[in-house]
């Protein structure tokens, strides 16, 4: 394990407990959680009126699996899709804490590679469904108007993860990263947490 150190004795103790809870690294298993979190949206450049300034947000609900290895399971699509196994995940802003193959548990490479306290945890989990609802901008409610606007430029996560996988677009693993600060409940081995 890397020598980690945490902003502030929460951050750690969250860490800690979250660890404990969904047995980070442990058994591949699937979870539920309910968090407030950001809209991936298209880019202004293809005509969405939001930017990140925005902060678009949503209370989304997800059905999510733990504790997998990314590049194997995409490699076994690609086998069962008569692909070559050579998909190698690019290097991304977030790196395991526990559990170098298999963990769940991310903080930012920056702060753990150069040693820095981690302001943040998150949990790295792939997308088996997700349910979205009460979108606000700016910490505001949506219009009616706004959430249409909003659910017509959301990101294709599937096409976007199927390009980078060279999987099938039905076959794709979305990925998503969810700050535990985001977190409002996470149900994992037979136990709900509201956070």
């Amino acid at each position: 394990m890397k020598n980690l150190t945490f902003a502030n004795e929460e951050i750690q103790k969250k860490a800690e407990f979250l660890k404990e809870l969904i047995k980070d690294g442990g058994k591949f298993q699937g979870a539920y959680l309910i968090g407030n979190t950001s809209v991936t949206l298209q880019p202004k450049k293809n005509g969405c009126p939001y930017g990140a300034k925005d902060d678009v947000r949503s209370t989304t609900e997800y059905s999510i699996l733990l504790n997998g290895n990314y590049a194997d399971r995409i490699n076994k699509i690609r086998i069962k899709e008569e692909k070559e196994a050579n998909f190698v995940p690019k290097k991304v802003w977030h790196t395991k804490l526990f559990d170098s193959k298999n963990g769940s548990i991310v903080a930012k490479r920056s702060e753990v590679e150069n040693g820095l306290p981690i302001t943040e945890i998150y949990l790295f989990c792939a997308c088996a469904s997700a349910k979205s609802y009460d979108y606000t901008i700016q910490g505001k409610p949506a219009t009616d108007e706004e959430v249409t606007t909003i659910k017509f430029y959301k990101a294709n996560r599937s096409l976007q993860a199927s390009k980078s996988q060279g999987v099938s677009e039905e076959n794709a693993i979305i990925v998503t990263t969810i700050a535990s600060s985001n977190l409002i409940e996470l149900r994992a081995n037979n136990q709900v947490v509201k956070f």
